[in-house]
Parts: structure tokens; C-alpha cells; sequence
């Protein structure tokens, strides 16, 4: 874990951080808890990662919040807040590189799976012997 103090309008500084930490050859799973940030610096920071996927070999990131204002929503005592997991956004990165695969060179593979269609082989290789696995994928 470590903190950083940065200037308040340096919005590149995120992304040279993150690439002067992470070294290229090891294996990383990132936690970010964007708890006490100025309101954008939790989005800006959350792009630079997601695109640091690409630069080093980031396999999982997790995002945290502490929601101070939800602990009425969670019923919880007096001197208690929740922190919550915003688990959403590797699935979100997932699927925009899922769907962009599939823009940009028709390999759907990644995207069945994202969307929860099984047995990937199977489809792929219907649309391969040219049938028309619509009605199926469309059911699921």
C-alpha cells in the first residue's frame, strides 16, 4: 500500500505513477479505494488503470468506496460506515474489450463469454459450418 500526494490538476501524474510502480514482467492484482479523492480523481484514476492493463500485466483490479452516506441504506450502528466493492468496472472493461475484439476483427469468443453464453466452441463452430446459431444465442 502506499499513498501519494499529488497536485490537484495533474491528471497525467496517475498513469506515470502506476507505470513507475508496476514493474512490466511481474504479475499484478490492483486495489484502489477512491474513498477520500476529489470527486473526479476516482474516474481519472480508474482510466489510467484501465488502460495501464495494456502496458503492464495487470490481471484484476478492485475498486472500494467509503460510503459513508449509505449507512442509513445498510442499517448500520452509530460509528460505522460501509465500504463497498464497485465490482461492476472489470466486468465494464471486460466487455468493452470484449466488444471491441469483435468490431474490430468479427473473434466473438470473449464476448459469448463475458455475456454468459457457454459452450463458445460449440457456437463458434456452428457459425463456422455455416448454421445459424441466432435463435440460440438470442434465447440465452
Amino acid at each position: 500500500m502506499r499513498l501519494y500526494r499529488v497536485k490537484p490538476l495533474d491528471f497525467k501524474v496517475y498513469l506515470g505513477i502506476i507505470l513507475k510502480k508496476l514493474e512490466p514482467q511481474k504479475k499484478y492484482n490492483v486495489v484502489f479505494d477512491c474513498t477520500h479523492g476529489f470527486r473526479y480523481i476516482p474516474i481519472v484514476f480508474s482510466y489510467a488503470l484501465m488502460f495501464s492493463k495494456y502496458l503492464r500485466n495487470i490481471d484484476n483490479i478492485r475498486i472500494f468506496y467509503g460510503a459513508f452516506e449509505m449507512k442509513n441504506y445498510f442499517l448500520l450502528r452509530e460509528n460505522y460506515s460501509p465500504a463497498i466493492e464497485v465490482g461492476f468496472v472489470n466486468e465494464a472493461v471486460k466487455l468493452i474489450e470484449s466488444m471491441s475484439t469483435f468490431e474490430n476483427s468479427g473473434y466473438f469468443s470473449p464476448l459469448l463469454d463475458c455475456i454468459g453464453i457457454e459452450n463458445i466452441e460449440e457456437t463458434y463452430f456452428k457459425i463456422e459450418m455455416n448454421r445459424q446459431p441466432r435463435s440460440e444465442v438470442e434465447k440465452n
